[in-house]
């Protein structure tokens, strides 16, 4: 293994965007651990099963892990899983993305970090022809939605904090997709228009 490659944290690494970052990540030589509630994890990533839930046990993780950057991908979608009950729901995406928060911020504080968002933190378009911009107004329609809102500006008081030098944070939002080799639905989306 090669003493100078990247070390990297995925969360949610055996889901769908978590898997094939997995992957990428031991193609290009890094060295990768995953966390995820249940599930196996890619050939060549250390992984973990860990709770966001559970503050303690992330604190441990992260503090073997010693990340220099953390991919944060878990969510649960109620529906698409049994346990995804509104309360574990809560508790994951928006307590989990938390603590997580506080824990990079507490053991890893010079890891960059990547949040997972959703373009449904924005709900229906007035208008489905255009484009959705950053500058539209947040309307989550659904739990879910609403969890990835509150994501999003977690990740703004995370990189906002004062006496923390604006730390390296970005929050992607996707659409939603079907990745290739899924049987859920998480299809990745052409989101670009051609002319």
């Amino acid at each position: 293994m090669n003493a100078s490659a990247l070390r990297i944290l995925i969360t949610g690494a055996t889901g769908c965007a978590g898997s094939h970052l997995s992957e990428l990540a031991v193609s290009r030589q890094a060295v990768a651990f995953g966390m995820a509630h249940a599930g196996s994890f890619r050939p060549g990533v250390a992984g973990r099963h860990v709770d966001l839930a559970d503050s303690a046990a992330l604190d441990s993780f992260v503090r073997e892990v010693q990340p220099e950057w953390v991919f944060h991908l878990a969510a649960l979608i109620p529906g698409a899983i049994d346990s995804a009950t509104p309360e574990r729901t809560i508790a994951v995406n928006i307590t989990g993305t938390a603590h997580l928060l506080d824990t990079v911020r507490r053991i890893a504080p010079d890891a960059r970090v990547l949040i997972a968002g959703s373009s449904a933190i924005y709900g229906r378009p007035a208008d489905p022809t255009q484009p959705i911009t950053e500058d539209a107004p947040l309307q989550p329609q659904s739990l879910y939605a609403t969890t990835k809102a509150a994501q999003d500006l977690l990740a703004v008081q995370f990189f906002i904090r004062p006496g923390h030098a604006n730390r390296p944070t970005w929050y992607a939002r996707r659409l939603r997709g079907r990745w290739p080799g899924s049987k859920s639905d998480c299809r990745n989306r052409s989101f670009a228009r051609s002319p």
